[in-house]
């Protein structure tokens, strides 16, 4: 009866510490991804960024009666 119970309770014990393994190794990888994701997201930020500075837009500003672009404004943004 006693082996029994030592038995019951190296397996609790067993059970508990291969949860507490799995669960840290579960959190390092949240981390893990969670610091890729903000690595991409980064990069993506800073290509939108370097896209936007390379962006001209033309805005057409005078017609004459016939339709015909007299003059025109170019915004680089």
């Amino acid at each position: 009866m006693f082996t029994l119970i030592i038995v019951i309770l190296l397996l609790y014990g067993l059970n508990s510490w291969c949860c507490e393994e799995e669960f840290e190794y579960r959190e390092r990888e949240a981390e893990r991804r969670h610091r890729e994701r903000m690595r991409l997201l980064k990069k993506r930020m800073k290509k939108n960024q370097a896209a936007k500075k390379r962006r001209k837009t033309t805005r057409y500003i005078i017609r004459d009666e016939y339709g015909r672009i007299l003059g025109k404004e170019v915004v680089e943004e």
